[in-house]
């Protein structure tokens, strides 16, 4: 079980990235590495919500 939930993660990670400019691609991923090596659930959180806001515009989408 927790093969397959590391693998969906994977999944997440990967086509997430495709819609971040390469420019800012590195960053992203850097910002990713701290929420799936945080030690808990609560910092895996507050990584996850400081991602979200940063880059929330990014994956907003045109009207």
């Amino acid at each position: 079980m927790q093969n397959l939930i590391l693998w969906d993660i994977q999944n997440m990670i990967r086509n997430s990235v495709k819609f971040i400019s390469y420019k800012n691609l590195k960053e992203f991923c850097n910002s990713l590495k701290k929420i799936y090596t945080s030690k808990n659930e609560k910092q895996d959180y507050k990584e996850f919500q400081k991602v979200k806001e940063k880059y929330i515009g990014a994956f907003k989408t045109r009207e």
